[in-house]
C-alpha cells in the first residue's frame, strides 16, 4: 500500500515512518508537517492509506477529512482518545490508533485494514450507522488502539486487580480500567451488575440459581446486596 504521514511533530513522523518500514506491505512515499501541502498533494497524486494525526495548527485531522475528493483509507495518530466516537462516523477513518505507537499495534491495525472496502459502503448504510452508532458500540483501549465493540458482542465483564476482562464469544479483552468507568458506559437496559466483579450482559443469561447466573457456560456469583435488585429487574416471582 502507498501510504503517507501528516503529523506536525517531526519525532512522530520519524517514530511512525520507521515501524512502516517494518511492514512489508506498506510503502512511504511522503511524509507532510501540514494538512494543506498534504491536499496539495493529494490533487495530483493518489494513495492507498494515509497516517493523519488529528491536532495540527493549521488544519485540524476532520477538518482534512472533511475536505478529501476521494475515498482514501484513513488511519488517525493522536494521544487523545476522545476523539473515537465522532471519528467512525467518517466512512474513511479506518483505525484509531494512541500514541506512544508500538509496532504490535501498528501490525493489527494494517490487517484489520486489508480486509476493508470502503468503496463498497454506500451512503443509506453510512446514514444508517451515524444515527444508531453511540447505543451500538463502545471503545476500549487495549495496547495503544481504539478497539470497537458491538454492545450485543459483550457477554460479560469481570474485575481483576486494576484491569477488566471483557468476555465475548471469540475473545476475552483485558483492558486497563476500573470496573466502574465501563459500567456507565454501558446501556442499563442490556447490562446489570450482579456481584462486585461482575458486570453481565441480561441477554445472555442461560440459568439463575439462588446464589449463582450462568453466563454462556461461566457461572457467575450473584452478591448479596445485587440479589434483590436483581429479581426486580428481571420480573422474576
Amino acid at each position: 500500500m502507498n501510504c503517507i504521514i501528516i503529523d506536525d511533530e517531526k519525532m512522530s513522523r520519524v517514530i511512525l515512518k520507521t515501524l512502516c518500514n517494518e511492514i512489508e506491505s506498506l510503502n512511504i512515499i511522503e511524509e507532510f508537517s501540514s494538512a494543506i501541502q498534504a491536499m496539495k498533494f493529494l490533487n495530483t497524486t493518489k494513495v492507498d492509506l494515509i497516517f493523519l494525526d488529528i491536532h495540527m495548527p493549521d488544519f485540524n485531522g476532520f477538518d482534512f477529512v472533511e475536505t478529501l475528493k476521494h475515498k482514501t483509507k484513513i488511519v488517525l495518530i493522536t494521544s487523545d482518545d476522545q476523539f473515537a466516537i465522532k471519528a467512525f462516523k467518517y466512512l474513511n477513518i479506518v483505525d484509531y490508533l494512541l500514541k506512544p505507537l508500538t509496532l504490535d499495534s501498528l501490525e493489527r491495525s494494517i490487517e484489520k485494514i486489508k480486509t476493508i472496502d470502503i468503496g463498497t459502503i454506500t451512503d443509506s448504510e453510512i446514514s444508517e450507522k451515524n444515527q444508531n452508532y453511540l447505543s451500538d458500540f463502545i471503545f476500549v483501549n487495549i495496547n495503544h488502539r481504539l478497539i470497537r465493540l458491538s454492545i450485543n458482542e459483550i457477554n460479560l465483564i469481570q474485575s481483576d486487580r486494576n484491569y477488566i476482562l471483557i468476555s465475548t464469544d471469540t475473545e476475552i479483552y483485558k483492558v486497563n480500567s476500573p470496573l466502574k468507568n465501563i459500567e456507565q458506559k454501558l446501556p442499563s437496559k442490556n447490562f446489570f451488575r450482579v456481584h462486585k466483579s461482575y458486570i453481565i450482559n441480561l441477554n445472555k443469561i442461560v440459568d439463575i440459581e439462588e446464589n449463582t447466573i450462568v453466563i454462556k457456560k461461566k457461572v457467575i456469583p450473584i452478591g448479596k446486596k445485587y440479589r434483590i435488585n436483581l429479581k426486580n429487574r428481571l420480573n422474576i416471582v
